[in-house]
């Protein structure tokens, strides 16, 4: 007695041939594909970026102790170049209204009216004030 996996049909055989010309028509046999290379430019930004920067209390006085740091990046109503819009909430506001905080604090100001933050110039802004001040790389925070 043959025991068979499968019954072969005429179903069954135009079923193969359909998978078969299936597969090559979408392999390299079949139709031309697309021509598709990956290429890799590296390219540099450059921004000038305006910014306020808060020092605490003490912080020109105390030497040897590292200060936390906050970056606050503002929403788009404040971009542009008066740099009077960004005194106007947050952080910056609460300082310019003698708040006193015991951290540094960093309000760049995105140039772009309807861009979204350069986010290369801000991270080189963040990487140039960490270098030149005494800030606590453990405690950074943005808002």
């Amino acid at each position: 007695m043959k025991v068979f996996w499968f019954k072969p049909s005429l179903k069954g055989i135009l079923r193969s041939i359909s998978f078969v010309f299936l597969v090559l028509l979408v392999s390299p046999f079949g139709w031309a594909q697309p021509k598709i290379e990956l290429h890799t430019k590296k390219t540099i930004t450059e921004e000038t970026l305006d910014y306020y920067l808060y020092y605490p209390d003490g912080y020109h006085d105390i030497k040897d102790q590292l200060f936390p740091l906050l970056l606050f990046l503002h929403g788009g109503g404040e971009s542009g170049l008066d740099h009077q819009t960004i005194e106007k909430l947050g952080p910056p506001k609460m300082l310019v209204e003698d708040l006193n905080v015991p951290m540094l604090i960093l309000a760049p100001q995105n140039p772009h009216t309807m861009q979204w933050w350069n986010t290369r110039a801000v991270k080189q802004l963040l990487d140039a004030v960490i270098q030149s001040n005494r800030v606590d790389t453990s405690r950074i925070y943005i808002t």
